[in-house]
């Protein structure tokens, strides 16, 4: 038959502490200037994912989101 399907996970970090993002990887210090969803929400971008492990896909979270509720 086919090819056999590996499960595909995508993280939704909406958290200003950003714990969830750091735990992957994702510094918002190195990765400066790249979309988060702060981007996404506050200026109607597309939703940032980025690969973190075989499988695993992340949209990062900002510092910026604590100060969203305004954009809401």
């Amino acid at each position: 038959a086919g090819k056999a399907r590996k499960p595909r996970v995508l993280l939704v970090d909406l958290d200003p502490q950003s714990s969830l993002s750091f735990l992957f990887g994702w510094s918002e210090t190195m990765r400066q200037g790249e979309p988060t969803m702060y981007d996404a929400l506050v200026e109607q971008k597309q939703i940032p994912v980025y690969r973190v492990r075989e499988g695993i896909y992340l949209a990062p979270a900002s510092k910026k989101l604590i100060s969203i509720e305004p954009f809401l």
